[in-house]
């Protein structure tokens, strides 16, 4: 059964709703490491690997410095920890399933459903609703410890998602990864143009390309190696991030595709994002199942 919380207010209000929601869970992680490493970041010790990306996060993520610290709190637990499970995560040469992943974007003449994004998950997913202080609300794919969602829709018809390439997360003078520009985007803007200038004016780092769909029909994507940013061009209607070129030629001959379509050629389970309806989904490719969640939590 997927999880889902409800976050709301001021980005350490955001945090503390999901560490508190999540604390047990949490807790249960944080208690797997040796004992010399839980006292060491119950100190407020951080890896030497994460903290050029405490730095940067300081310096142009603030938002984000905030929710890991209300993370903490919620959870009762050192924010050093949730710092690294971020480095160790989304700002590595070689990402996790977390963050590495398959993922493509499609124009009207691709998918039946209009602009759509789709991302495969290599992780059981958190839906969570988040209503952000002066922000727009939104239904979005995160972890536990996460402070950034890696797929998610908001009420304003903007669809993003993030996949994580392999390379050298060195390259570039920002150490925040770039998957992290998702979330923020999200949160401001509602058109697929807007949140394209964001993402390439923005600093972050890493090799990741960013996917983006709003309800008008506007389907791009950004290519990010470190400081270098583009636009990917689709070709047919189509950007496929993170997968083979089988892939796309499977996608291209398929259109146009319904989500169980989609889920089936980018294998196993995938989020749907639909901005156009407001809502992501969940489907597996393989049992021919799948479940929406609207931006509004239930009840």
């Amino acid at each position: 059964m997927t999880c889902e919380i409800q976050c709301e207010g001021a980005p350490r209000d955001l945090g503390f709703d999901q560490g508190r929601a999540r604390r047990e869970e949490l807790r249960t992680v944080f208690g797997r490491q040796p004992a010399w490493r839980r006292c060491q970041q119950r100190l407020g010790l951080i890896g030497s690997s994460a903290k050029p990306l405490v730095r940067d996060l300081t310096r142009h993520f603030p938002q984000h410095s905030e929710v890991i610290e209300g993370l903490a709190h919620g959870a009762a637990l050192p924010t050093a920890w949730f710092a690294e499970e971020l480095a160790r995560n989304l700002a590595v040469v070689r990402p996790t399933p977390v963050g590495y992943s398959v993922g493509a974007v499609f124009d009207g003449s691709q998918s039946a459903a209009g602009s759509t994004v789709a991302r495969s998950l290599a992780f059981d997913p958190l839906v969570r609703h988040s209503r952000p202080e002066g922000g727009f609300a939104s239904v979005e794919l995160t972890l536990p410890w996460s402070s950034a969602a890696l797929a998610g829709v908001n009420d304003g018809g903007l669809a993003a998602a993030s996949v994580s390439l392999t390379g050298s997360f060195a390259s570039g003078s920002c150490a925040a990864p770039a998957p992290l520009l998702v979330q923020d985007c999200r949160a401001r803007v509602d058109s697929g143009g807007g949140a394209l200038d964001w993402c390439i004016g923005r600093p972050a780092g890493g090799r990741a390309v960013i996917l983006l769909a709003d309800a008008s029909g506007v389907a791009v994507a950004v290519d990010i190696d470190g400081d270098a940013r583009r636009e990917a061009p689709l070709k047919d209607g189509l950007v496929v991030a993170g997968g083979r070129d089988e892939i796309a030629e499977a996608l291209r001959a398929a259109a146009p595709l319904d989500y169980a379509g989609m889920a089936q050629i980018l294998g196993g389970r995938i989020a749907c994002l639909d901005p156009a309806g407001g809502r992501m989904g969940l489907f597996d490719g393989e049992a021919q199942t799948g479940s929406w969640f609207g931006v509004a939590a239930p009840g």
